[in-house]
């Protein structure tokens, strides 16, 4: 992904390019409204603070494979504010009071 002022003399915008942006583009295209979906990379980030349901493979615009949806469901409970998963540190949602609320 590349973030930063992208254009030229004419007209210059701050935006985010790549194929991490496309992704998450298509998928919210897919996703019904109310529902967050997420990809299978931010899937394995999350796995066991998130609930997650995985639907049927789609194929999306500029992808040649099928890329897999997982619907967000809820988060699990945590017994301390840091959640220990393998090598990684999480810390619990911050700032998300409206999309948790929505979950």
């Amino acid at each position: 992904m590349v973030v930063g002022s992208i254009g030229n003399n004419l007209r210059m915008d701050y935006s985010a390019i790549g194929d991490t942006t496309n992704l998450a583009a298509r998928l919210q295209q897919l996703a019904e409204p109310g529902t967050i979906l997420v990809s299978d990379v931010m899937r394995r980030l999350v796995e066991g603070s998130v609930h997650l349901e995985a639907l049927p493979s789609a194929q999306v615009k500029w992808k040649t494979d099928l890329v897999t949806p997982y619907k967000v469901l809820g988060i699990h409970p945590q017994r301390s504010p840091l959640g220990y998963r393998g090598d990684w540190v999480l810390s619990q949602f911050a700032g998300r009071e409206r999309e948790l609320a929505a979950l």
